[in-house]
């Protein structure tokens, strides 16, 4: 059904004039919708970051009975940081794991378990008496609390170990995993760019 009005004088139903900002011929041109467009040309804004960290997670699960049917777990899980080539790390932490198998997994996992994370390193000191940071000084994201308990599950086609993300029922990818035998082999890698050396 249509609606038929009047002549109105008011100018209430009248639009604005075009700028030329938006839905015209203008947001084809280079410069784009956005006044300065940050995935092409010299932008200013592709500055070489002040510092780098480089992040290494390894770990090891060693699953029981070996049998199959796994019910329970113990593992380690050591996290090294280092800044730009420094040879010393920033950060070092260190935990050992227990975990008991759970019946709620991942869509593609084999099995799952219910893991607590005991800290068991932090920091330290080299032999030439240079100091190494602990928690505080580390970067990497979503880190372990102590005593804190996580729910995994490993994919053994994918060689994926999933993270129930804070038990929300959202699986993400954390670990690259291999499993042999009844033992699972951790890794993770990735390096940030940070404004400072200071920036966390």
């Amino acid at each position: 059904m249509a609606c038929k009005g009047g002549d109105q004088d008011s100018g209430s139903g009248t639009l604005p004039p075009d700028s030329g900002t938006s839905g015209s011929a203008d947001e084809d041109d280079d410069d784009g919708w956005f006044p300065t467009d940050t995935a092409g040309g010299d932008s200013g804004y592709d500055g070489e970051p002040a510092s780098w960290v480089h992040i290494t997670q390894e770990g090891s699960w060693e699953l029981s009975p070996v049998t199959g049917d796994y019910t329970d777990l113990v593992g380690e899980l050591r996290i090294t940081e280092w800044r730009n080539e420094d040879e010393v790390p920033s950060c070092t932490l260190a935990f050992a794991l227990t975990g008991q198998s759970t019946d709620q997994l991942c869509d593609t996992c084999d099995f799952a378990f219910d893991i607590e994370y005991y800290q068991t390193e932090e920091g330290g000191e080299t032999e030439d008496g240079e100091l190494i940071g602990g928690r505080p000084d580390c970067a990497s994201p979503d880190l372990p609390d102590h005593e804190e308990v996580r729910r995994m599950g490993l994919s053994e086609l994918e060689e994926t170990v999933y993270f129930d993300y804070y038990g929300g029922g959202l699986w993400l990818p954390w670990f690259d995993a291999t499993l042999s035998a009844n033992q699972v082999t951790l890794t993770w890698a990735a390096t940030y760019g940070v404004a400072s050396e200071d920036e966390e």
